[in-house]
């Protein structure tokens, strides 16, 4: 029975956030809200079936998050996967032993991964070889350093440093790289590093059944959800793990 008009949906799950009180202010804006709205009159009602999926809400918010943020550059999973899992003498992410082999294979990039959630979520899992940030840090600086800190260039004259990051769905990935971006061109900076936003974040990546790792560094298939409702929008219900 066709009865649900997605942004419901969408506003419903911010109003019942999990983590620090301001959260809900970090993950969404006004005009994000707005911009689902409309794209709600423009779909039409979302079917039970379709409710089920969670490819609906995702591309949808994808869409959402390019338009309000147009000079946000993006990558895709695929593209991720790529990254980490390309050669380097033979040593894949596929067929490494061990740390030190998995740790080259992710240097041979000179990639940078950076998780934009709370502790709390990134408890539960996180992308492999990625470091978290605070969604709310405001210190540029310091976000540089880490991510030179990070990198194989360690701020010497080489290659630009691909720096990835992501969040839940991609807001806060987005507002990050968006004011980090910013900062480096008033630094006149903006050539040194090559910084994106992953599209659909760690629920397209888990939903696509990608590699995932608590921080003990062993494998798992879960996630924090964010909140209960971000949890039937977007993820594979068997994935969603409020605690580690």
């Amino acid at each position: 029975m066709q009865r649900l008009v997605f942004y419901k949906y969408f506003c419903s799950a911010i109003s019942r956030p999990i983590g620090r009180p301001n959260t809900s202010s970090v993950l969404v804006s006004p005009q994000f809200v707005n911009h689902f709205t409309r794209m709600g009159i423009k779909t039409g009602v979302v079917n039970e079936q379709q409710k089920a999926s969670p490819s609906v809400g995702m591309n949808m918010t994808i869409s959402a998050l390019k338009k309000q943020f147009p000079k946000v550059k993006t990558i895709d999973t695929n593209t991720l996967a790529q990254w980490i899992d390309e050669d380097k003498g033979g040593i894949s992410f596929s067929n490494a032993k061990d740390g030190k082999d998995l740790e080259q294979v992710k240097q041979s990039r000179n990639l940078v991964i950076l998780d934009v959630r709370l502790e709390e979520e990134a408890a539960v899992s996180k992308i492999p070889y990625s470091t978290r940030v605070d969604p709310d840090e405001k210190d540029m600086k310091k976000l540089k350093e880490i991510i030179e800190e990070k990198s194989l260039s360690k701020g010497q004259d080489n290659d630009p440093v691909s720096v990835v990051m992501y969040c839940a769905v991609g807001y806060r990935a987005s507002n990050l790289v968006s004011r980090f971006q910013q900062s480096l061109q008033k630094e006149g900076n903006q050539d040194s590093m090559n910084v994106y936003n992953l599209e659909g974040s760690i629920f397209k990546w888990a939903n696509e059944n990608r590699s995932l790792v608590n921080l003990s560094g062993e494998p798992t298939g879960f996630v924090h959800p964010y909140s209960t409702m971000f949890g039937k929008l977007y993820l594979d219900s068997s994935r969603t793990k409020f605690t580690p």
